[in-house]
């Protein structure tokens, strides 16, 4: 049995529902129960008090607006040396955060260019000629000297067109990483001795 809908309900209420939806009424429990409360809430609703402004209020706005207009006058006066000082003070902060930003990034660099040459020489050492390696851990090795080429022409390319000291350091960074991770894959390497 299907009932009725709260759009099938209020055309009712409003006496344009269907004739089938009238006998369903009639005789369905639920659906007169609903009808009810319909009913109840609209007469609820109708019983609110109404709110309405109060009347002649005019000069009591006007004088409250002229007055906010005198102090947002003064404030503004206030404000202008205020912001003058806040962005003196912002600016002299903000040298001093450079200043201190490049010198840590340019300690990291340096860092990351000595900690990429011990891993030049680590990998140095550790190649061995003669030994033969499976087809996976010579893609692997391939394809981590591609990116490390990619990276140092990055760098170059940052260097010659004077990229700020943090796009370069996120490129030395990268740099390292592979390193160490071709580094790894060497070591780990399972070589097989060469006839």
């Amino acid at each position: 049995m299907k009932h009725l809908t709260m759009s099938e309900l209020i055309a009712l209420r409003d006496n344009e529902g269907t004739a089938a939806a009238r006998e369903h009424l009639s005789r369905c429990e639920m659906c007169t129960a609903e009808f009810e409360r319909l009913y109840q809430r609209v007469a609820a609703l109708k019983a609110l008090p109404e709110f309405r402004p109060a009347r002649d209020r005019w000069n009591v706005i006007r004088s409250d607006v002229a007055s906010e207009r005198r102090r947002a006058r003064r404030w503004m006066g206030m404000s202008g040396v205020a912001a003058a000082a806040v962005m003196a003070l912002a600016v002299g902060v903000s040298q001093l955060a450079n200043n201190n930003v490049q010198a840590s990034t340019e300690q990291e660099m340096a860092d990351l260019m000595a900690e990429s040459q011990r891993l030049e020489t680590m990998l140095q050492s550790v190649g061995q000629p003669g030994r033969v390696m499976n087809g996976l851990t010579a893609a692997a090795i391939a394809d981590l000297e591609d990116r490390i080429a990619f990276i140092d022409a990055g760098i170059s390319e940052a260097q010659s067109r004077r990229y700020g000291p943090a796009d370069v350091r996120d490129l030395w960074e990268q740099r390292v990483s592979l390193m160490g991770a071709l580094v790894n894959t060497h070591v780990q390497q399972v070589g097989y001795v060469g006839f």
